[in-house]
């Protein structure tokens, strides 16, 4: 008994102590951190006038403040993904695969196929859509002859061409001058070509590959949800999660989808205001004053700039995996918050998911 009480004082100073250090620990952390993202703040407010003036544009007239676009990958996608026909577009996506959850079943494949080209043909036009479709044609041919290497050869080939300098010139000319249509076929080409990858080898090693079609594969490449930002979800499992038997949504996976979507958006509108209070995006951009800005100043753009990574990477991979639910296609989950991330191992597995899948497959 005596033993017991002490083991028990023992614990409970443990615990005190415990929480003791844990306080100390928040207190530090919030306030150096709270301390760091106010001195971004207030840097952004008083040295705007000095940063690149294409690095800022007019903001939201109410807020009277500019807006920091210099980070080109979100800037781009809120851009592409974030106007009202593809929203029109997504939608109809999903009120698709609704209805052939209830009728016609047994051509849920090629519907789905048809309406994410048709989808496709609408945002990127017919040349980004008539490339895509001859690259995987090219390597469902490739992929008949069951021979790994030449897959891979035909894949670094394709990576090869995308950082060419005359393959370059070349496909500008194809988009006579219009830059945001040639990034798109670049950023969906790089996409594709993972996707290419993974159903190539894979049917490689299929041993009911006489069962995987050019329907398969095409929609493997093209499935609307996941083709623009991913994440990467490898063929077998897509393959696997396509060809089941289509059945409804119950009212309580609907209503988990759409407050997923509600809180993805959130993240969307709270980036877009973020840009108009604290340009660490921009300030990092000018090398002139960062090499002059204080430590806690830097140390508070760093900290933002992860923190953005992050929130990025969730609303463009949270966002596709959402969508894709509804058609009871589960991909790679969002990444791990960074803050609780402490070793790089960790960092490289939990992040990017779908990639990591991908890579060590």
């Amino acid at each position: 008994m005596e033993n017991q009480a002490r083991q028990k004082a023992r614990q409970g100073q443990v615990n005190w102590l415990t929480c003791l250090e844990l306080f100390i620990c928040s207190v530090i952390w919030f306030g150096s951190t709270g301390y760091a993202m106010y001195r971004v703040y207030t840097t952004s407010r008083d040295k705007w006038v000095t940063l690149n003036e294409y690095d800022l544009e007019e903001g939201i007239s109410i807020l009277g403040r500019k807006k920091d676009i210099s980070d080109f990958e979100w800037t781009f996608w809120v851009q592409v993904l974030f106007q009202l026909p593809p929203v029109c577009l997504f939608i109809g996506h999903i009120l698709v695969g609704r209805l052939l959850s209830h009728y016609l079943t047994q051509y849920r494949r090629p519907v789905f196929l048809v309406y994410s080209l048709v989808t496709l043909y609408l945002m990127l036009g017919s040349t980004t859509v008539g490339i895509l479709v001859g690259n995987a044609l090219i390597m469902y041919t490739i992929a008949l002859m069951k021979i790994p290497a030449l897959c891979w050869i035909f894949g670094i080939l394709q990576v090869v061409a995308l950082n060419h300098d005359p393959m370059k010139e070349w496909q500008q000319q194809l988009y006579h001058g219009d830059e945001d249509q040639y990034y798109l076929m670049v950023f969906t080409l790089a996409m594709s070509n993972l996707r290419y990858l993974s159903f190539a080898l894979d049917y490689c090693k299929m041993d009911v590959a006489n069962r995987v079609s050019l329907v398969d594969c095409l929609l493997y490449v093209f499935y609307l949800p996941l083709f623009f930002c991913g994440p990467v979800c490898t063929f077998d499992k897509f393959y696997y999660q396509i060809i089941q038997p289509a059945r409804r949504l119950s009212w309580s996976e609907i209503w988990k989808l759409v407050k997923d979507i509600v809180r993805i958006l959130f993240w969307v509108a709270a980036v877009e205001l973020w840009f108009h209070f604290m340009y660490f995006a921009a300030l990092q951009r000018n090398f002139t004053m960062f090499k002059y800005l204080p430590n806690w100043v830097i140390a508070g753009i760093g900290y933002c700039q992860v923190q953005f990574f992050q929130v990025k990477y969730v609303v463009m991979f949270g966002l596709p995996r959402t969508l894709a639910l509804f058609d009871h296609i589960e991909a790679p989950h969002q990444p791990a918050c960074i803050s609780t991330v402490n070793t790089f191992h960790d960092m490289w597995r939990y992040f990017d998911r779908g990639l990591h899948a991908w890579l060590v497959k």
